[in-house]
């Protein structure tokens, strides 16, 4: 499975991806009354997209996932260091 990244290719040829100045801080995730709150920049937000769009058309067999961490788009001081992104 591969991210392909079809809402960044489909903003940027719509002229609404956002300005190159918005920098990437990684997503911030936490645990508020039973909700959970997931904040991020436009860039940041978008790429996560990315990777949901990735696996909702990925045409495989349920099971198939990705690993959000620290490492890739979570930011460091994050309440909560990894996420597991999976299709049913």
């Amino acid at each position: 499975m591969k991210n392909q990244s079809f809402v960044t290719k489909c903003l940027k040829n719509e002229n609404l991806y956002p300005s190159e100045n918005i920098v990437s801080t990684g997503l911030s995730l936490e645990l508020e009354n039973n909700s959970l709150i997931l904040k991020g920049s436009a860039i940041d937000l978008i790429e996560f997209a990315d990777l949901l769009i990735a696996l909702a058309i990925s045409g495989e067999d349920k099971g198939q996932h990705f690993h959000i961490d620290n490492l890739t788009l979570i930011d460091d001081n994050s309440k909560i260091s990894e996420v597991v992104l999976q299709r049913k």
